[in-house]
């Protein structure tokens, strides 16, 4: 990917189902909605250090992506951004200001550990 990639449209790499690992360029800024969904065999991500916003259902069905580092920049996180991936456990950094609430019951059920800052608002 360039480095000087601002934005991951949705629908970019759907179902890229021979991607097992990528490093986001640091100058990206957000992950649009099913950007990443069903790269089934995605073992290994490296998020932007500058990345605000990671959309809805990005990681979805990423079943063997088990962990993530969330970027302290990142403001905004949709509830199923990662929504049956293989992830058990999530600390979203201090940045994060709001969570979008589409199917939020399912953000909190789908973790056995998240650490939440307490600034935190639901949408």
């Amino acid at each position: 990917m360039p480095s000087n990639l601002l934005s991951i449209g949705g629908y970019a790499f759907t179902k890229c189902i021979s991607m097992n690992s990528i490093s986001i360029p640091n100058n990206t800024q957000s992950i649009g909605s099913h950007a990443f969904f069903y790269c089934t065999e995605l073992t290994d991500i490296k998020l932007a250090d500058n990345l605000l916003y990671l959309g809805g259902y990005a990681f979805k069905n990423c079943t063997k992506l088990t962990n993530i580092n969330i970027p302290n920049k990142v403001q905004e996180i949709a509830a199923t951004t990662f929504l049956n991936s293989a992830i058990t456990s999530v600390t979203l950094p201090n940045s994060i200001v709001k969570i979008n609430r589409d199917r939020i019951d399912e953000f909190f059920s789908a973790y056995l550990n998240i650490i939440m800052p307490e600034n935190l608002i639901i949408h």
